[in-house]
């Protein structure tokens, strides 16, 4: 009974001891301290930018980038000489930067998710062409363009539908579909009067 009550003090002085411990160990951290918040403007969430499409601006080389997300897109033209950004536009529209076209007196046409975009450097302004006819998450997968008629071609995902656009007018047509058979289409290539494209097949 003598050795019970002997350890039931004992826990009673450690139980005693522990928060003048704790407090002491406490008073050994100062607290962190920061400095007044410093906004940098809108944030973008989920960024990333993995492609460009090159031209001549002024004389001078350029590339065409995109920092996209999904509440918006910032597109800039990076001077590739002096190696910095001389233009910087945001836009209500994003998503990935896919593979674009630039036409033989040096314009842009590029993909952002499946809005088509035109960046013509005498302009140093993009203008957004339209919509690919796709679903809401889909996608264009690339374009190809014929010098003679102005008019681009393009891919999409989810609905196999393969399109064109006028570049002066901004008609878009759904040519075909190869779905369901296909519901993803490549990069499309002219070769003559031929169209060229790959597929995914369903199932």
């Amino acid at each position: 009974m003598k050795r019970i009550c002997k350890f039931l003090w004992l826990c009673v002085a450690v139980c005693m001891l522990m928060p003048s411990a704790f407090a002491q160990e406490a008073r050994e951290f100062e607290p962190i301290r920061y400095g007044e918040p410093i906004s940098y403007g809108n944030a973008l969430t989920a960024a990333y930018t993995e492609r460009s499409l090159t031209t001549l601006e002024d004389g001078n080389p350029v590339a065409l980038v995109s920092v996209s997300c999904s509440n918006g897109s910032i597109i800039q033209v990076v001077d590739l000489n002096k190696e910095k950004i001389i233009h910087s536009f945001e836009v209500d529209y994003g998503g990935y930067f896919y593979y674009g076209i630039v036409t033989n007196d040096g314009v842009i046409y590029a993909i952002l998710g499946k809005t088509i975009v035109r960046y013509d450097p005498a302009v140093k302004k993009p203008e957004k062409m339209g919509d690919a006819p796709t679903t809401r998450s889909g996608f264009c997968h690339g374009l190809a363009y014929d010098e003679e008629t102005g008019i681009l071609y393009g891919t999409t995902s989810n609905t196999g539908n393969v399109f064109s656009l006028n570049a002066e007018t901004k008609e878009m047509k759904i040519l075909f579909s190869v779905s369901p058979e296909c519901y993803n289409v490549s990069r499309p290539a002219l070769l003559g009067d031929y169209l060229y494209f790959g597929g995914t097949a369903t199932g």
